[in-house]
């Protein structure tokens, strides 16, 4: 229940129902005596004029007591024509008895108003015309029947009206001067007829209103006190629909009803009544302050709610909702607004009827809705406020779907902890966009992503920022560091390189790092490239899974074209391998040199060749200025670092081989192999039997005997001798009898002509297999205790005998001398 005050309207229409038979008011009903000279009733149709009339008493047979004493205030009667383009009253009058109560006077009061719309140059302009009053009284106690003369009002035409609509107002009033008495009005009949042009009528029920027609009302008091309206049936009366507007509330017990015309004046009361319980079927307009202490009800004679609008003809189940302060029933769905004190909320809910919710539209047919502001230009539009979803057991979400049947989802995933997706499908469980809500991440097609923003997938990009002042370039210190100690691929920088060891040489202050990495965080294979901000130079590496893997700079062009190796290394030059593998262990101090590695195994200690630059100084310094020197490794397992210098050019142009020192263009030390040999003219030839001074030269060979003495040993004692060799010797055979085994002990060359035997291709062939194979020839140690060595070539050697006594072996020699040259083969000097 509640209990306001308002002002509504009720407006008073006499609306003719279609039910009433208008012919059957004209078959019982006879005018007075002081009828119009043409009669009643007229037809309903007169095809004189072209015009169609309704007329009719309009009878209130019940009393009605006047205490009102002027005519602004007093009950009033009006009979109106609906709004029409052309419309008017064509004639009324009537006649009615007062009885007079206290000395009271009774008086009738009939007027005409006409009211309409008029419409000039598009603009329309409401007017009224008020015809002249007719007033009758009468005085005394019981006072005759008191007969009103009749007035005809012609009817006034204007073709640019929009419509129009006359009203006859018939006012009774107490007219006597004792405030006390009072007038009571009974029988009271008005003959009225009204008129309007055929050109705008299209139905009889639009003859006298806008709605059914009925030729007689009247004014009824009920048992209860309350008063209402009531239409003429051919057999009895009936409620009567009205329109009417509530003035004044009577100081909370009893209302005064007003029609409301079409404009919306106030033309006067029709009667007053106890404000207990009224029931209308009108429509109802609130002018004045209402006191309700009970429920209001539309279409319902029981409401429920404390306001309960029903369809017309549903059954009212007030048992449901009824704490609900306002209801409005429809045939299966019912809406309800009301407010939650609890909540402190005003709410509107639509049910299914039988069930707790059901769906609301709003606007169905267009419009847009706005909440919390104004300029609406959308369909949802919230202003100077926010949006929350909740749905407390399943996925809150947004969807949005188009005609092509496309559906698209916003909202949170509770199946999968909670993540924020938005994806394509009517629902959240797809991975398109994921927002996971313990890490702020954010996925792309993936749920659970691992980085700040990370996506599974291509990514493409027009411009991307990142790094230091969104440069690209993020902040490394350390090269060496691993995948899973947060080393990435990308471009670095760092002011303060370290650890060392994970840098190139001499790297410090602000250096640059480009890091290509592999995709395993768990190891540390990268290829890198490095250098300072303010020089040229450019290391490289790959760190093979070693964070301190030595760098290599890279050669480059400098600004003149020129490739420059090793210039800042001093003494220790730059050096350029070309080499099979990483192998090459040439050892010494050079200004540059180039290397060349010939084969493979051993991976360490290989055959190779190599090229020297170096300054030019004395024979036996480092330091030979302006000469270039080529060494060569011959085939074996030599010692570390040994190489032999075979080839040179000194400062001054001259050529050596195997002269490191040449004093002529070309100076060689060995056998010369040509098909000829000519002068600087090219005409005087020689063959290369001729030496170079016309003596001719030939290969010889020459055996020696070399007999050892074993006096106290048995097997593994060991005799040794010196033979000189002939200079230009190119092969030896060392052959020895029985069971005797021979061992090349040394061979020692004069210094400055040869180091090393194996360039002359010495070979041994001895009868019965030595010990070890020539490969183990090598530079004998000094040794002071041993014989002087010879001016030329030596080799020595030991015999390992199985008994005592003497044994005897040979030696043979090959090699190139003068052919008057002979060389003695006595020159032996035992150990």
């Amino acid at each position: 229940m509640f209990k306001t005050q308002f002002k509504f309207y009720l407006t008073v229409l006499v609306v003719l129902g279609a039910s009433i038979s208008l012919q059957s008011f004209a078959a019982t009903w006879t005018p007075p005596a002081s009828s119009p000279p043409f009669g009643y009733p007229q037809s309903l149709l007169s095809t004189g004029d072209l015009a169609q009339t309704k007329s009719g008493p309009i009878t209130l047979n019940n009393s009605i007591t006047i205490a009102s004493s002027t005519m602004d205030d007093s009950p009033q009667l009006i009979i109106r024509s609906g709004p029409s383009k052309y419309a008017y009253i064509d004639n009324y009058y009537g006649d009615m008895r007062f009885v007079n109560n206290y000395g009271g006077t009774g008086a009738v009061r009939m007027s005409l108003t006409e009211e309409g719309i008029l419409s000039v140059n598009g603009t329309q302009t409401k007017f009224s015309n008020l015809f002249p009053e007719y007033r009758w009284k009468w005085g005394g106690s019981n006072a005759a029947n008191g007969a009103l003369n009749w007035k005809k009002i012609a009817a006034i035409t204007m073709d640019d009206l929009a419509w129009r609509a006359v009203s006859l107002k018939v006012d009774i009033m107490n007219a006597g001067t004792n405030f006390g008495s009072s007038v009571e009005a009974e029988n009271m009949t008005f003959y009225v007829s009204c008129r309007r042009s055929t050109n705008v009528i299209d139905s009889l029920d639009d003859a006298l209103v806008s709605g059914p027609v009925k030729d007689v009302v009247r004014v009824v008091k009920l048992g209860t006190g309350n008063y209402e309206l009531q239409a003429r049936q051919p057999s009895d009366w009936r409620h009567m629909t009205i329109n009417a507007r509530v003035i004044s509330s009577g100081g909370g017990t009893t209302v005064a009803y007003e029609e409301n015309p079409v404009d919306g004046s106030t033309v006067g009361t029709i009667y007053e009544a106890e404000l207990t319980h009224h029931d209308f079927a009108t429509n109802l307009d609130v002018l004045g302050d209402v006191d309700v202490s009970g429920k209001i009800g539309v279409n319902t004679p029981s409401p429920g709610a404390d306001l309960q609008i029903n369809k017309e003809g549903e059954i009212s189940q007030n048992e449901w909702y009824q704490e609900h302060p306002f209801k409005i029933w429809g045939t299966d769905q019912v809406l309800l607004m009301g407010v939650d004190t609890d909540a402190r909320a005003a709410y509107l809910q639509s049910v299914d009827v039988g069930t707790a919710f059901s769906n609301i539209i709003l606007n169905r047919n267009g419009g847009n809705v706005g909440i919390g502001g104004s300029g609406i230009d959308n369909k949802l539009e919230i202003q100077n406020g926010n949006i929350e979803i909740q749905n407390n057991d399943i996925d809150s979400k947004i969807r949005f779907h188009d005609p092509g049947n496309y559906w698209y989802s916003m909202g949170i995933d509770q199946s999968d902890l909670g993540r924020f997706k938005i994806g394509y499908g009517g629902d959240v469980s797809s991975n398109n966009f994921v927002i996971d809500r313990t890490t702020a991440r954010i996925g792309i097609n993936t749920n659970a992503p691992t980085y700040t923003l990370d996506v599974n997938g291509s990514l493409r990009s027009s411009t991307l920022y990142y790094g230091a002042g969104n440069s690209r370039t993020e902040t490394r210190a350390d090269a060496g560091l691993q995948g899973d100690a947060g080393a990435q691929s990308g471009f670095f920088q760092t002011s303060a390189p370290a650890p060392a060891a994970n840098w190139y040489p001499g790297a410090t202050s602000w250096q640059h790092l480009l890091d290509v990495r592999h995709s395993n965080p768990a190891n540390n294979y990268a290829m890198q490239f490095a250098g300072g901000f303010w020089t040229q130079d450019l290391y490289f590496r790959k760190t093979a899974n070693n964070p301190a893997t030595p760098w290599s700079r890279v050669v480059m062009e400098n600004s003149t074209g020129l490739a420059e190796i090793g210039k800042t290394n001093g003494i220790n030059g730059g050096e350029l391998l070309m080499s099979r593998k990483d192998d090459i262990t040439f050892a010494g101090d050079t200004l540059g040199r180039i290397l060349f590695d010939t084969s493979d195994s051993p991976s360490t200690l290989d055959a190779s060749a190599m090229i020297l630059g170096r300054a030019y100084g004395s024979p036996t310094s480092v330091q030979k200025g302006g000469s270039l020197a080529f060494y060569t490794k011959e085939f074996g397992t030599p010692a570390s670092g040994s190489a032999t210098e075979r080839m040179t050019i000194d400062a001054f142009g001259n050529v050596g081989i195997n002269d490191t020192s040449p004093d002529a263009n070309l100076d060689v030390e060995g056998t010369i192999r040509a098909t000829r040999v000519c002068d600087q003219t090219g005409t005087v030839c020689k063959t290369l039997s001729t030496g170079w001074d016309g003596t001719p030269w030939e290969k010889k060979t020459t055996r020696f005997t070399v007999q050892t003495y074993i006096s106290g040993g048995g097997y593994g004692t060991w005799v040794s001798q010196y033979v000189t060799l002939p200079k230009y010797t190119t092969k030896l055979t060392l052959s020895t009898p029985g069971t005797l085994m021979t061992y090349v002990h040394a061979v020692n060359f004069i210094a400055g002509v040869e180091t090393r035997i194996g360039h002359y291709g010495y070979k041994c062939r001895p009868v019965n297999p030595l010990s070890t194979s020539c490969s183990n020839f090598y530079t004998p140690v000094v040794d002071e205790s041993q014989p002087p060595i010879p001016s030329d070539n030596v080799i020595r050697f030991a015999v390992n005998g199985a008994g005592l006594g003497t044994h005897t072996g040979y030696l043979d020699v090959e090699y190139w001398a003068p052919v008057t040259e002979t060389f003695s083969t006595t020159d032996l000097y035992p150990y």
